[in-house]
């Protein structure tokens, strides 16, 4: 199975849960993803929800079947070996969330309680304070 991504913060979430590296598949934007996983056998992509922007026309072919913990699973019709997790509104947001849910500061290890402050954090996935 292959996992398509669309950054690096989101393959380093992955990693931490199990994904391998040889199952990544970094892409460069939530619209390639979503190209990327109807042209292979079986994929799954991970993007962020991103209210408010443009959205891959294709996204509309997909169902959700479940819904949970601000994540949403999306199954293409007529096609069930091709999903999409759609991180709800964006991974930043998810990740803060997550992390106050599990009574974790963000401030004691250096990462800011703010989504978007975090999100302009260059390449933050790779700080040892992130892992």
């Amino acid at each position: 199975m292959t996992v398509l991504v669309e950054c690096y913060p989101d393959a380093a979430v992955l990693r931490s849960l199990g994904v391998t590296k040889r199952q990544l598949r970094h892409e460069r934007c939530k619209g390639e993803v979503v190209k990327r996983v109807l042209k292979l056998d079986y994929a799954v992509g991970v993007i962020d929800e991103d209210p408010g922007s443009a959205q891959p026309r294709d996204l509309a072919n997909y169902d959700e079947v479940q819904a949970d913990g601000g994540l949403r699973l999306l199954v293409r019709r007529g096609s069930a070996e091709r999903r999409l997790i759609v991180v709800c509104p964006r991974l930043e947001d998810w990740l803060i969330r997550r992390a106050k849910e599990s009574g974790i500061r963000l401030q004691d290890y250096d990462l800011p309680s703010d989504p978007h402050r975090l999100h302009g954090i260059p390449h933050y996935e790779d700080r040892q304070s992130f892992q």
